[in-house]
């Protein structure tokens, strides 16, 4: 059962980057900043979570620092939460921008001469779900299918249509709503 609930768990983190981002970087500031503020003396709610924005970004101004070892270990906690969080952020904005990119490639006119990569591609998919066990099926009939119909007619509409196929059979495995 407790592995079941750790795959759920980051297949729930995959589908949902940002909102597990966001839950970092908040953790990170209200709940580090609220136990600063309750440890340190002379501290209010707003300076501790101003303490612990200056911490996550590393900006370090020097106007409040943890003075004991136990809030130095929560400032440890705000580092690694906020790099885990802004780091997750950032993969997600950088892979948004290079889906787009490549989706907006895939429209360009001359890209006719590049099929012989695209059925490299599919083959090394196809081969990929013959070797792995938990392979899923549909993806790698999907890439059967479509590479016979290529090889049997050699037209590049066909290959067209496997990769509009093979798109739709790995969103298919990757979905997020299963």
């Amino acid at each position: 059962m407790a592995i079941r609930a750790k795959v759920e768990t980051l297949r729930w983190i995959k589908c949902h980057p940002v909102i597990f981002s966001m839950i970092l970087l908040s953790i990170s500031i209200f709940a580090f900043g609220t136990i600063y503020s309750l440890r340190e003396t002379g501290v209010n709610a707003i300076d501790g979570w101003w303490w612990a924005v200056v911490t996550l970004f590393t900006v370090g101004y020097g106007d409040s620092y943890p003075k004991t070892d136990e809030i130095r270990a929560v400032a440890t906690l705000v580092m690694i939460f906020g790099f885990l969080g802004l780091t997750v952020l950032g993969a997600t904005i950088i892979n948004s921008l290079v889906q787009f990119s490549l989706h907006h490639e895939a429209d360009a006119e001359g890209l006719d001469d590049d099929f012989d990569r695209a059925i490299v591609t599919l083959q090394a998919v196809q081969h990929k779900y013959r070797t792995d066990e938990g392979g899923n099926k549909v993806l790698e009939d999907a890439v059967e299918d479509l590479l016979d119909k290529w090889h049997a007619e050699e037209s590049d509409d066909v290959l067209l249509k496997a990769l509009e196929h093979l798109e739709w059979a790995a969103k298919y495995e990757d979905s997020c709503d299963a």
